[in-house]
């Protein structure tokens, strides 16, 4: 068994090791993908609630949910 798993996990450090690498700087960029900024989004600032009257999160109560609960 701990053949089984000593290969994948030596690929894995060996990887690893070298995205930490700080001249692998062209994979970690790829690896991490482009920056997403959304400081200014006024979406993500006050997001639409479209449907959303009462507030409510689930169509069943709290009181029925509760019921199934262990006392």
């Amino acid at each position: 068994m701990s053949m089984l798993f000593f290969i994948p996990l030596t690929v894995i450090a060996l990887f690893e090791s070298q995205i930490a690498h700080p001249r692998s700087r062209r994979i970690k960029l790829y690896l991490d993908g482009p920056e997403i900024d959304t400081d200014d989004d006024p979406k993500e600032e006050d997001p639409d609630c479209d449907g959303d009257d009462e507030g409510e999160i689930s169509n069943v109560k709290f009181a029925e949910l509760v019921k199934a609960f262990p006392k």
